[in-house]
Order: C-alpha cells, then structure tokens, then sequence
C-alpha cells in the first residue's frame, strides 16, 4: 500500500466483517486438514482455518484459486478468469 491509499484502504478494512476462529472453528479446520490429507491433498492450516470459518458463518468465499478450497459444501463467488 501507497502512503496516499493509506485512508481508502482503512476505509476498506473497516468495513468488512470479522470472524473470530473460535475454539469450534480450529477443530472444524483441523478436520477438514486430516479429512482432506487422507483422500490425498494437503490443505494448508490457513486454508483449512479460512474455509472452516466461512462453513460456521455460511458465508461465500471469494477466491481465484479454488484448488485451495475442494470442499463441496463450501459456496465459492465466481471470479471471472
């Protein structure tokens, strides 16, 4: 970031919603790390924790690398590419 985005980017931030990882959530991510090392893809704890975290609140994730998140039940926003 640019000094002078510094303001619009706070802006930006502040707007968006926070989430906290509850202890419910790191479980729920830790599974989907041990569920999905089994079938043979290794989902990094970052990942995992991001995606548990939008499965808990329902919320859509908007990605550009959908490999990074193979589960069907999570809602993925279209990015166009």
């Amino acid at each position: 970031m640019r000094p002078r985005e510094e303001p619009a980017t706070g802006e930006f931030l502040g707007s968006l919603g926070y989430y906290e990882v509850t202890r419910l959530t790191a479980r729920s991510a830790g599974r989907l790390r041990y569920g999905w090392a089994r079938k043979g893809q290794t989902l990094s704890l970052a990942d995992a924790t991001i995606a548990a975290v939008a499965l808990a609140h329902g919320l859509m994730l908007m990605t550009d690398n959908n490999r990074h998140f193979p589960m069907q039940e999570l809602q993925l926003y279209p990015v166009p590419g």
